[in-house]
């Protein structure tokens, strides 16, 4: 996964790099040969961006927290697994 941040460099650190820094380390970890990402019709993308790296760290930590629910507690939405899915996918890559 190549990411780039080309902007002002100083010999101060920008505010926010190190966010950034953890997030693309992060997703490399989770995801080190393939990245997840989003392709829109009218935008293709040769390489994975921020947004997917985000959107691919927001969905394991949320994963992780989720993932102590017992299924009992989720009631019917077991049945409806693939429009949580889908509500997830939208979170994950919300601005």
């Amino acid at each position: 996964m190549a990411v780039e941040y080309v902007g002002y460099r100083s010999d101060h650190s920008l505010p926010g790099s190190g966010v950034f820094s953890l997030v693309v380390l992060m997703a490399h970890a989770l995801h080190p040969d393939h990245l997840p990402t989003r392709q829109a019709a009218w935008y293709p993308k040769a390489e994975p961006t921020f947004v997917n790296a985000l959107a691919a760290v927001r969905r394991h930590l949320w994963a992780q927290l989720n993932s102590s629910t017992p299924s009992a507690a989720l009631g019917s939405l077991n049945s409806t697994s693939s429009f949580v899915d889908m509500l997830v996918e939208i979170a994950c890559y919300a601005a």
